[in-house]
Order: structure tokens, then sequence, then C-alpha cells
């Protein structure tokens, strides 16, 4: 058939293509073409750039050898050196820039002032402290440009700390000079600052997560006092609740404050003898739950002296009315059981009595206002334990304990009164026999559970009741072999001692 025979005949290249071979032959054609034009065009505008460049070196060569190339070369050597001066600058990073930048929270300053974008250390340092604007939780500015007034004008209060970091505060209770001698400090002490975890705080719930009220309501005019209470393992332990109990039949109105998730349940036990139980966020060790237990009270009564104190130390009750009416009628404004020389003078903070005269000064607004949660231990020793103390002197309150390291060290045989600042004895661990001899209610459970004093004075100075109490809160919390003194019959005890002063006479 004709049509089978021109299909059989024809190309395969066509069968396949449906075009003729021609057409492929002649788009190549075209292309080489193309390529062709390209080509020529490429070497003609490398020709005239040739012709360019002969051009601006003749002109380039007629320059360098005129006059005024050669009377201008050492001011074109300035210039390149002052280049090279303000390149090396910009590689090398500034000092002082650096602790800017460390010390600068962008994160809190957006929040708090409701800025965003970048160059918010720049917009600080060049307006935002002329605004009251502060850097950071832990610099208080305002404060800053009031206490140290002789600082220039014109520089912000954060960029003049940085040139003075040992000498200057950022706020009203950290001391760098106290920081500084501390035995394993390593960083410098704007990177000590700016690398704290500060505890936010949500504006929406307040400081007292959770409240219980008690049958001895606060009133205007009491004696109150803010118990602090920690328990990992969240329980209300039997030796607390026979010092709150003790405090309570002292005439004290207690508001335990526990950073412990401690169930209603094992409440119930200590709202017999307390005002109120709270349960307060755990910040700043035992400094969050003081702030959080003083806001409680203030805002409810008016009292006329309140107690800070919490629970590391086991409490001899029978001797508890006798030392608070010693305390409470002391002349001083505020009174500690103890106090120490370690890095600077303060009262050990787990009891502090602060009366009529210190409760109306600004101390404590200062200290409600302006507290910050820090976890860092260092911090809190320095800002709260040593600074609340120096802070009051700075006020002008008298400040005293009831048991002067002086006086303990002068009467103690072995110990003299030559104990350089950062080598002072912990009193509640080091001359624990004195303050007991001397009437103290207090044994510091870090005494019974760490230092292995000796188990015949434990004994024979610490009433069987009080160490019943400690070795049952030893045995729950510690999960150690008991120490002897947990283990001495009274009766064994006593002949034991008398066999010890026998041999001493």
């Amino acid at each position: 058939m004709p049509s089978s025979v021109a299909l059989k005949e024809s190309p395969i290249s066509e069968q396949v293509s449906g075009r003729p071979e021609r057409h492929e032959h002649s788009e190549l054609a075209d292309e080489v073409r193309s390529l062709q034009r390209a080509l020529r065009a490429r070497e003609a505008l490398l020709e005239e750039r040739e012709r360019k460049l002969v051009a601006a070196n003749e002109r380039l060569e007629a320059v360098l050898a005129s006059r005024s190339w050669r009377l201008t070369r050492p001011l074109r050597t300035c210039i390149k050196l002052a280049r090279r001066a303000a390149a090396d600058v910009r590689r090398t990073p500034d000092p002082t820039r650096r602790l800017l930048v460390t010390m600068f929270d962008e994160d809190w300053y957006a929040r708090s002032y409701g800025r965003s974008g970048d160059g918010l250390l720049d917009e600080y340092l060049t307006t935002g402290w002329r605004q009251g604007r502060d850097p950071s939780p832990l610099f208080d500015g305002a404060w800053y440009a009031t206490e140290f007034p002789e600082r220039l004008g014109e520089t912000s209060p954060l960029e003049d700390f940085v040139t003075h970091p040992y000498s200057r505060r950022p706020n009203r209770w950290f001391d760098p000079r106290i920081w500084r001698r501390l035995p394993d400090h390593e960083a410098d002490v704007a990177t000590f600052l700016g690398g704290l975890h500060v505890e936010e705080r949500d504006p929406a719930r307040d400081a007292v997560l959770r409240s219980r009220a008690g049958v001895v309501p606060l009133e205007d005019g009491c004696a109150a006092c803010v118990y602090v209470h920690h328990d990992a393992d969240e329980a209300f332990d039997p030796h607390v609740a026979s010092t709150v109990a003790g405090l309570t039949r002292a005439g004290l109105r207690v508001v335990v404050c526990s950073t412990s998730n401690v169930s209603d349940e094992a409440c119930d036990p200590l709202l017999r003898d307390a005002s109120s139980v709270l349960s307060v966020p755990n910040t700043g060790h035992d400094w969050g739950a003081y702030h959080a237990g003083l806001g409680f009270v203030l805002d409810r009564c008016s009292p006329r002296s309140i107690v800070l104190m919490n629970d590391s130390v086991y409490v001899i009750t029978d001797r508890l009315e006798a030392f608070l009416e010693r305390v409470a009628q002391s002349p001083f404004d505020v009174v500690g059981a103890t106090d120490s020389l370690m890095f600077r003078y303060h009262l050990q903070s787990y009891f502090v009595h602060l009366g009529r005269i210190a409760l109306e000064s600004p101390l404590l607004p200062e200290f409600l206002s302006t507290y910050v949660g820090v976890s860092d231990k260092h911090y809190v020793v320095n800002s709260y334990e040593i600074g609340f103390s120096q802070r009051a002197l700075e006020h002008g309150l008298s400040v005293r304990a009831a048991y002067p390291l002086e006086e303990l060290i002068t009467s103690t045989s072995g110990l003299t009164s030559s104990y350089g600042v950062a080598l002072a004895p912990n009193p509640t661990l080091e001359l624990w026999e004195e303050l007991l001899e001397r009437g103290s209610p207090f044994v510091k459970a870090q005494l019974l559970r760490e230092m292995k004093p000796d188990p015949w004075r434990v004994r024979q100075l610490v009433p069987s009741a009080t160490l019943t109490l400690a070795a049952d809160h030893l045995a729950r919390t510690s999960g150690r072999e008991l120490p002897v003194w947990a283990h001495m019959s009274e009766a064994r005890s006593t002949r034991a001692a008398e066999q010890q002063r026998a041999q001493h006479t």
C-alpha cells in the first residue's frame, strides 16, 4: 500500500521527532553564528578597556612624578597609619564596652520599658538613663546618681560604675569590696553581676502563693515573728512545730513562711499555734521568704516588733521566753542572737529582732521595695546577710548581738580577739559551748549534722528533749548514721561528763 511504503522509506529520525533532519542542522548553524557574534563583541570590549587602562597608567605616572605628590608623602603616611590604628581598635574589643554589654540585661530592659529592636544598650547610654531607666534589675540608677554625685554629668551611671567597680555599689545592698574578699571569686565584679540569674516575678501573682490562717491573729501592737521553713520532703518536722509553739507561748504572733510545697494536711498541726502559714517562692535562700513574710505582716498590722527567724537552728524552748524578754528590753534597735566579722560586721540571720525604732526607719520599706531575688549564695550573703546589717547602720540604727563575738572570744580559752575579718570564727559552730553556757536557746543544725562536736559536751549542754527532736530530724533528712550523742542515755552522758571533769582537775 502506498502509505505503508512511504512510512517505511522515511528516515527514522523523522518518524521519532516528527520534523525533518535539515531543521536540526539549521538551528545548530544559527547558534554557532550567535556565539561568534558574542565573542567578537567581548574582544572589542576588552580592547577598549585595555586602551583605558593604558591611559590611566600614563596619568598615574605623571601624578607620581609631580612635585605635589612628593611633598604630600608624609601626610599620606600619617593617614595610612591612622587607618591602620583604627582597624586595630575595631578588631580589639573595648574592655569598658565589654563590661557594659555584660551588665546590661537586654531582655529585662525590653520587658520593663516596652522597648524592642537592636541597639538597646546604646539607647540606654544616650537617652534611657536620663529618662530614669535602669540597665538591669541589679543596678539602681537613681540611687547611684544620688549616692555618687561626683561622677561626670554626661556619663550614665552604668558607665561610671564599670570604671569604679570596687569603690562604688550598684545598689543599696551589694558591696563589691566584700565580694572581692571571697576566697573563691574569679571573675571581675561586673562579669559576676552580669552573670547572675535573677528570679522573674509574675506581676499578676502576689509574693504569697497560698496562706492559711491560724487561731492567733495578727493585731496592731503585737510582737510578730516571721519564721522561715524549708524541707526537701515537703513536711513540717516536729522540731519546727516545737519551735513555733515555744515562740507563741513567749507571746509572739508567728507567721510561718514555707518555701516548700507543704500540703494543707501537713499545715494543720501548726495552725493551733501560728497566726498564719504561708507558701512563698523559694528565692534568695531565706531572704526571699523574709521579704514575703515581712510584706504579709506589715500589710495586716502595725506590730511593735518583728523577729526574723529560720529553721536552721534547734531551739531549747525552756530558754526561749527568757531570751526573747532580754532581747525585747535591749536598748538597741536591731538585735541578733550572734554576730560575725566574716568579710564585714553583721548579725547572723537565723535570728534578728527589729524594734520599734527600726520599724519606723526607712530600712524595711527600702528592703521591701528594692529586694531582688537572686539564687547565687555569694550575692545573698553579700547583699542581705551582711548588707541588711550594714544598711541598718547606714540609717543610723544601733545594731548589737545578744552574745557579741568579741565577748565570746575574749572569754574562751585558746581564742583571742585578733582574728582577721576574713578568718573570723562562726560563733554558732566554733563557740557553741560558750554560747550554750551563757544561756543561748539555739543549737545550729549544721553543728550536729557536720561538725562532730564532743558528744559528752553536747549531752551535757543540750537538754535531752531538744536532742531527741534533733536526732529524729537528722535521721530523716541526712540519711547518715547518727552521732554518738544520739545513742547516749542522759545518765551515761552525765557520768562521762563527771569523768571528763575529774581528768581535767
